[in-house]
Parts: structure tokens; sequence; C-alpha cells
């Protein structure tokens, strides 16, 4: 190991003079990474550290001597063997390499399968959870190498399990090119364990799917979404409970691809489902209550849209009370319904109330309470009190900062927010970084996704502001390209990068180019939404206006 005799003599005396908890907690700690360990994830596992003495035991002939972990770690720090810091601890790397050495080879499948166990019980289940990441982000490279020995060993439970768990808090945190191989992996261990068509891979396809959603790979997640589908209805049934969560995941892909006639009869089967297993006033029928809601509101159908709202904020409050973090969710939607349908001042007291619950319920620095002040701050804007919608802005980007880090795309919507308000309050000089900042954040993060699309569009139009049309429009047409290849050419937001580009065309007097992009704006707008939505009504007018300002210079060119 290029140490020298005399290190790895003096280290091997100290082992093998340690108590046997001591000398357990240390051969474990071999296969964790040289990073900071956890004391905690030590003490919450007892089952499993009695597993690993009873190992230590059979393998030495030692007698148990039952110390606590807070003796352990104190026996080891007075040899030299650790290094102490507050709740966390770190093992030299040489030190591990040395204990390596000296496990018996039959031995080493038992001591990484020991050390996987330790590590799986201390993981958190729900890492889509901000409360769960302060655990997460020091327990990452202890799971991350701990999975690479185990699989190396041939192990597959826990290791497809804590793999999962790891791939899915790195999607959270917008990791995604670390999750994906980390899912996949699990995924193929699963079928190889399984068999294709076992509950558990469908689980880990369900997994993988997201993520290849999360990442605008959509034609890429919809086979396995359908896959999950038919996996769980051959195995439990087509009116099971888990049945309605598949349907669901998938008819939210048919939305985002512009499948809506698709998407809703997909919806109304999961309402009945859940409605069935349930009970009509259950809280998974106002989670689907909801769903179907902003189907409905996507497709103009708002009327219709707000009583199934108002039925599932009633059923929220019914069984969780009225300052449950469900019920701001429901109070959310209605305000944003209300704020779609012009009813400002309805839908900004039902924002505050839910602003209120989840201050109360996560405390004031929770990612959940950054969504309801921009939300707040939006209809503020809105109703044109901008200086008091600015504030909110401000604050909402400290969270998510706070919580996610400064290069996550949650932050790269704050922040386009915030650029485009003091972009309408005339501080252009103040938003363009932040702007800028926001398209390089979801570039890294998403590559070619929509997202980017927004920022691209957001950018251009601040260059419109400064009267700099050549360089908004290659951004437009960028924008226009990747929804186009993302969503398909007859899709609204295609309507929307189209408008947008005749809008520039048209304001640099290329009025014959600008004319057929509009053109096909109201035609996808009134295929999509239909002829009385705002979004194609609006359109139809700066088409009109665009007609005659072509007919009027017509009439003005010489004969």
């Amino acid at each position: 190991m290029g140490y020298p005799s005399f290190v790895s003599t003096t280290w091997e005396t100290s082992f093998d003079r340690l108590r046997p908890t001591a000398a357990t907690l240390l051969r474990l700690c071999a296969f964790l990474a040289p990073d900071p360990i956890p004391d905690g994830m030590f003490e919450s596992q007892k089952e499993a550290m009695a597993g690993a003495c009873e190992l230590l035991r059979s393998e030495t002939g030692q007698e148990d001597g039952a110390d606590s972990i807070q003796e352990a770690l104190a026996e080891l720090e007075s040899c030299s063997l650790i290094s102490r810091q507050e709740a966390t601890f770190t093992v030299k790397q040489a030190v591990q390499e040395v204990l390596q050495s000296r496990i018996p080879p039959e031995r080493l499948t038992d001591w990484t399968e020991a050390s996987l166990k330790i590590v799986n019980g201390f993981a958190p289940l729900q890492a889509n959870d901000v409360r769960t990441w302060p655990v997460w982000n020091g327990l990452r490279p202890h799971a991350e190498r701990v999975v690479l020995l185990a699989d190396k060993e041939g192990l597959t439970g826990p290791t497809s399990e804590l793999m999962s768990r790891l791939g899915n808090y790195l999607k959270t945190r917008g990791l995604y090119t670390d999750a994906e191989p980390l899912l996949r992996r699990a995924l193929a261990i699963a079928e190889a364990s399984f068999g294709s068509e076992h509950p558990d891979v469908a689980i880990h396809l369900n997994n993988l799917a997201v993520l290849l959603r999360d990442t605008n790979r959509l034609s890429e997640a919809e086979p396995l979404l359908r896959r999950v589908l038919a996996i769980d209805e051959a195995s439990f049934g087509s009116e099971h409970p888990k049945i309605a969560i598949r349907l669901n995941n998938l008819a939210r892909l048919l939305q985002d691809t512009n499948r809506f006639s698709e998407a809703e009869p997909l919806m109304r089967r999961v309402l009945a489902i859940d409605e069935a297993s349930f009970g009509s006033e259950h809280p998974e029928v106002a989670m689907d209550l909801n769903n179907l809601a902003q189907l409905l509101k996507d497709t103009n159908r708002l009327s219709e849209a707000e009583p199934l709202i108002r039925r599932a904020l009633a059923i929220y409050e019914a069984s969780f009370g009225s300052e449950h973090p469900q019920v701001a969710v429901s109070l959310n939607h209605l305000a944003t319904l209300l704020q779609d349908t012009n009813r400002l001042s309805e839908a900004e007291p039902l924002v505050r109330r839910a602003l209120d619950i989840e201050e109360t319920s996560f405390g004031s620095d929770h990612p959940r309470v950054a969504t309801s002040l921009n939300n707040l701050a939006q209809l503020l804007k809105a109703t044109n009190r901008l200086s008091e919608a600015e504030p909110l802005m401000r604050r909402a980007l400290d969270i998510d900062e706070a919580s996610f880090g400064s290069e996550h795309p949650k932050v790269a919507i704050t922040l386009s927010n915030l650029a485009t308000l003091l972009q309408d309050t005339n501080r252009l000089s103040e938003a363009e970084p932040l702007m800028w900042r926001a398209l390089s954040i979801d570039e890294a993060s998403l590559g070619e996704h929509p997202n980017v699309a927004i920022r691209l569009n957001h950018l251009a139009d601040w260059f419109q502001g400064t009267n700099r049309h050549s360089e908004a429009e290659p951004l437009m047409r960028r924008a226009l390209d990747i929804d186009e290849a993302s969503f398909g050419s007859q899709h609204p937001e295609v309507a929307i990068h189209l408008n947008n580009l005749a809008t520039l065309l048209q304001a640099t007097n290329r009025l014959s180019e600008a004319e057929p992009l509009m053109r096909r704006a109201v035609e996808i707008f009134e295929r999509s939404l239909g002829p009385d939505h705002p979004n194609t009504k609006i359109v139809q007018e700066n088409l009109s206006a665009l007609s005659e300002e072509i007919a009027l210079g017509a009439s003005n060119r010489p004969r």
C-alpha cells in the first residue's frame, strides 16, 4: 500500500487491542468514504450493529463487550484511529485501506453487506423532502461508495433500494446526470433479481421515467410509464389504488405533450378508482380532483375546473383541519384560477392564508414557503403593487438558494421571476445578469428543455425592450426550435413563440415574414384551446392589426 511498515505495524497493534464494539465500528468504516461520518448512523442502527458485532465475534472469538457507540468512538479517538468533530468523525483513508487488507477474502462480502445495511437503514426514505437533506448531504459520499462496493460483490438487496433512494435524492437536487446511472443500475439489479414483470421492477421503472420526464425526454419516458402500468395491472388488478397512481403519471406526461384528449379519460378513471377504493371524501380523491381541474384549466374550461378545486379544498379541510399544508396547496390552486378569471381581490386572501399555513407548518425558510411567496408576489405584480412584490421575490430567492443550492432549476425560476419584475420597473441593467444566470442554470441542469425556452424568451424580451432586435431574434428562434422538438408543432407553447417572433419581425418591418407565423399561431390556438380562449383572441387581434398594416403598406406603394 505504500505506507512505511512501522506505520502499518503500529495501526495493526492498535486494531488488535480494540474492544469488540470499537473494532466492529472501525471495520464497517473501511467500506465508507474518507469523509465525515455521522455518529447517528451507527447509533440509530442497533440491530444492524449487533449483527456486525456477531460477525466479528465469529471471526475472532472475542467476547462481546457491549459498549455503547459513544464509548466505542471515545476508544477509537484515544487510539488516534479517528478524528472527532461535532456529531461526526473521520477515518483516514490509509487506515481504511489497512483495515480492508486485514479482512479475510472469504469474509469480504459479509462485511460489505453489513456496511450496506447500516447505510441503507440510516438513509431517509423521503429523499424529495428537503427536511431530510441535511442527513442526505452528509450521507451521500458513503452511500455512493458502499453501493459501488456492494454491486461489485454481487449483492442485490438492499443495493438496488439504496441506489434508488440515492438517485431520487440527486434527482430532486437537480443533479440529473449523477442520478440517472444509479436509477438505471437499480432497475437492472431489480430485473435480474425478480424478473421483468415484478412490482418492485415497476417502482424502479417509474423512478427512471420521472427523471426522463423531468429532463424533457418524454418519448423515452412514455413507454416506461406504460410498462409500469401494465406490470401493476397484472399484479394488482385494474381497479387497485396503485393503478390510479400509474394512470395519473401517464396522464401528466400526455398533458405535457399536448394530448389532452388522451389524458382526460385517464384522469377521470383515476378519480373513479380512488372514489371506489377510499370513498368520495378521501384526500386521495381531493388530489385527483386537483389534477383533473388543472387539465380543465389548460383546456380553458375554467368554469368546470373551479367546482373541482373547491370540492378538493373542502375534502382537505374536513380530513386534516383548516391549517394543514394540503389545504394550502388547494388554496393556491383556487387562487391561481381566480387570478386567471381576473378575480384578483378574491385570490389575494387565499394566497396569504396559504402562506400563513405553510410558514406555521414548515417554518419560515422552507421551499414550500418560497413557492407561496412567489405566488403572492405574482398576484401583487398583477395588481401593479411592484414595490410590495419585490421583497417577497427576494426572500423566495434566498430560501431556494439556501434549500437547493445556487445552481438548482428552482433557483432559476425565482431568478427569472425577479428579473421580470425588475424589467417591469425599468431596472434593465439589474435584470439582465439575473436572466443570464437563470438561463445558465437551466442549460447546465436540463439541456434543451422547455424551461430553457422560457429563459430564452425572457432574454429576447429584454433585448427588444432595449431596442436590440438583432440579438433578440436568434434567441426567439432557438426557443421555438426547443418547444417544437419537445411538444410537437401543434402545442400552445409553440404558438406563443410563433406570435412573439412574428411581433419582433413586425417591429423590424418584415411584415411578409411575420404574417404566416402569426396565422400559424392563431390556427394552433384555435385547434388546441378553442376560439374563445384569451390567448386565441389576443393573437387574432395581433393578426388583424398586422393584416391592416400590410394592406395599408400595399395601398401606399406607388403605382
